[in-house]
C-alpha cells in the first residue's frame, strides 16, 4: 500500500491505495462486474466532507495512449453516488462495482485508472494522473472480444443552425458564426465515441469540428449538446465554428468520421446533407427596412398582416426569397417569402401579427437573389440590426356604454330566487374590445346585495348582451342596477356604482312585489 505521502507530498489530502479487487477478468461472455476500491486521508481536523472522482479508460496500443470513452465514476463521504463510503473524512474508503465491456481494441485489454480527484469543505484539492497513480495497482487485464466493426449513422444528417430560425445561413463580416447538424451514431459492440465532420466551401477550404458520447454520473450522457441515449445507438449535435473571415459562399458537408470505443473508425463520404452559405453582405444588401402597419392593431383580429419593406440592391437575376424571423418565433410569423416588387422599387414581404401580442421584434431577416446570394441582418445572425419592432396600439380611452336596458323591471318577491335578467348595453369600444363585465345590485339603502362578475364575448363598439340571476330571495322594494365595463388593455368604466359615472339614460332600476 502507497503511504498517504505518496498521493501529495506535503499536503492534506492524499490517496493511500487505488486497486482493482481482480487482477484479470474474462469478460468475452458479456459484462462483467469488477469492484474498485479506493481510501482517502485528510489530515486537516475541520473537514467535514470529502468527495472527487476516478476516471477509468481502456489502454491504446502504445504506453501512455488511451481509446474509448471516459468512465467517470464520482463518490463523496456521504454517499450520495453510486460509489459506496465509509469512514470519516479524515480517513474514508470507497468502493464501486465497474461493469468491464464484452468488446474492446484486443483480446488482453487493460483497463487504467487514469486521473484521481479529491476536495474537501475546507479549500482542499488533489488531482493525481500521469506518473503520480505509478504507486497503485491500477490497473485491470481482461480477455474480451475485438470489435473490428467501425460504428455507423442513419444516413440522415439534419441541419440544426445554431441561431434561432431555421435557415442555412452565416453571417461572417469579422465576427465568427456558427452552424449545428445532427446525426443518429450507432454501434453495438463496443459503442461510438467521437466524430468528426467536414466542410468544403469555395476553392477547396475545409472547416472541421468533433463531438463525442460522454457518460458520467453528475452529468448525465450526451452527444455534443444532445442529452439522453447510450453509446450504442446516441443522437449527436455538432456545432461547427465558422471563424471570422471565412470564405463567402456555399459550404457542403464532406466526410464524416465517427470512432467507436474500441478505436475502429471510419470516414463517410458522398452525403446528403443541405449546404450552407457564408455571407458578408458584400455584393448583395438591403438598408430602409420597414414595416406597415406599425403600430398594428391586434387586439380584436386573430391575425393580423403587416408589411415588411426594404431597399435592395446588387441583386442578380431578381430577389428569390425574403425570410423574416422573429424574437421567439411566436408573436409573428411569415408564411409567405416571394417578395412582392412595389411602385417605388422597394420589395415587401407579408407577415402576420397575432391577437393580444403587444410587440413583435424581427430577430432575422435573409435576403436570397436568384443567383443564390445571401444578405443577412438582425442579432439571429449576429448581423447588423434592421432595427423593426412592430408594436401594439396602444389602448389610451376606456371603453364606454351610451345606452343601457334591463328586462324584467318587475318581479315578485317569490320569483327574484330563478329569474333571469337581460341586461342590454350600446357600447363604445374604439380601441380594445370589452371582455369583463361586472354587474351589481343595490337595494333602496344603497347597500350592495348581489355580484357578478366575468368575461363577455370581445365586444368593440356595438351591443353587448349579458344575463346574470339573483339565486336569492329579494326583499319587496326597488332595486339599482350598476355595472363596469373592462376592456383587453385593462382600462374601466362604471356606471351607477358608488363612485362611477351616471347611468346613461337614468338610473337602471327593477322592483321586486310583495
Amino acid at each position: 500500500m502507497a503511504s498517504p505521502a505518496s498521493g501529495q507530498a506535503g499536503g492534506k489530502l492524499a490517496f493511500a491505495s487505488i486497486s482493482f479487487a481482480q487482477k484479470h477478468v474474462d469478460a468475452s461472455g458479456g459484462p462483467v462486474p469488477v469492484t474498485l476500491n479506493w481510501r482517502v486521508t485528510d489530515s486537516n481536523p475541520n473537514a467535514s466532507y470529502v468527495g472527487g472522482e476516478i476516471d477509468i479508460r481502456l489502454a491504446g496500443d502504445s504506453p501512455g495512449t488511451y481509446v474509448g470513452q471516459t468512465y467517470q465514476i464520482q463518490y463523496d463521504i456521504n454517499g450520495d453516488t453510486s460509489a459506496t463510503a465509509s469512514g470519516t473524512a479524515q480517513d474514508s474508503s470507497y468502493s464501486y462495482s465497474f461493469a468491464v465491456p464484452q468488446y474492446a481494441n484486443k483480446a488482453q485489454a487493460q483497463w487504467v485508472v487514469t486521473k484521481a480527484t479529491a476536495l474537501d469543505n475546507q479549500g482542499g484539492k488533489l488531482t493525481l494522473s500521469g506518473a503520480a497513480l505509478g504507486a497503485f495497482s491500477a490497473t485491470l487485464k481482461a480477455k474480451e472480444l475485438v470489435d473490428t466493426t467501425p460504428p455507423t449513422y442513419d444516413n440522415t444528417l439534419a441541419l440544426e443552425p445554431a441561431n434561432s430560425g431555421s435557415h442555412p445561413y452565416v453571417y461572417d463580416n469579422g465576427v465568427a458564426g456558427s452552424m449545428g447538424y445532427s446525426l443518429m451514431a450507432q454501434d453495438q459492440q463496443s459503442g461510438f465515441w467521437k466524430g468528426a465532420i467536414r466542410l468544403t466551401g469555395p476553392g477547396g477550404q475545409t472547416l472541421h469540428a468533433g463531438f463525442a458520447y460522454t457518460s458520467s454520473e453528475d452529468q448525465g450522457e450526451s452527444c455534443g449538446s444532445v442529452s439522453g441515449g447510450d453509446d450504442f445507438d446516441t443522437s449527436c449535435a455538432v456545432a461547427v465554428t465558422i471563424p471570422a473571415g471565412t470564405a463567402a459562399g456555399t459550404w457542403v458537408v464532406s466526410a464524416i468520421t465517427l470512432v467507436n470505443n474500441a478505436g475502429v473508425s471510419k470516414t463517410y463520404g458522398n452525403l446528403d446533407a443541405d449546404p450552407i452559405v457564408v455571407t458578408g453582405d458584400a455584393s448583395l444588401s438591403a438598408s430602409g427596412f420597414t414595416a406597415s402597419p406599425n403600430p398594428v392593431n391586434d387586439w380584436l383580429n386573430v391575425i393580423n398582416p403587416v408589411q415588411v419593406t426594404m431597399s435592395v440592391t446588387g441583386a442578380q437575376q431578381g430577389v428569390s426569397a425574403i425570410y423574416v424571423d422573429s424574437v421567439g418565433g411566436e408573436p409573428c410569423q411569415q408564411f409567405g417569402t416571394t417578395p412582392t416588387v412595389n411602385s417605388d422599387g422597394t420589395l415587401s414581404v407579408p407577415i402576420d401579427v397575432y391577437q393580444g401580442d403587444p410587440t413583435c421584434q424581427v430577430a432575422g431577416i435573409a435576403i436570397v437573389d436568384g443567383a443564390g446570394n445571401v444578405a443577412l441582418y438582425g442579432p439571429e445572425y449576429n448581423a447588423p440590426d434592421p432595427g423593426l419592432t412592430i408594436t401594439r396600439v396602444p389602448d389610451t380611452t376606456a371603453p364606454t356604454a351610451t345606452s343601457a336596458s334591463l328586462t324584467p323591471s318587475s318581479l315578485p318577491a317569490s320569483e327574484t330566487y330563478d329569474n333571469s335578467f337581460t341586461l342590454d348595453l350600446q357600447i363604445v369600444a374604439p380601441v380594445a374590445p370589452v371582455n369583463q363585465l361586472s354587474i351589481f345590485v343595490y337595494d333602496s339603502s344603497g347597500n350592495q346585495v348581489f355580484q357578478q362578475g366575468g368575461g363577455v364575448s370581445d365586444t368593440l363598439t356595438g351591443q353587448l348582451q349579458d344575463f346574470f340571476n339573483l339565486f336569492e330571495f329579494l326583499s319587496p322594494g326597488t332595486y339599482t342596477v350598476g355595472f363596469t365595463l373592462t376592456d383587453e388593455g385593462g382600462l374601466s368604466t362604471s356606471y351607477g356604482t358608488p363612485g362611477g359615472q351616471p347611468m346613461p339614460g337614468g338610473p337602471l332600476q327593477f322592483t321586486v312585489t310583495p
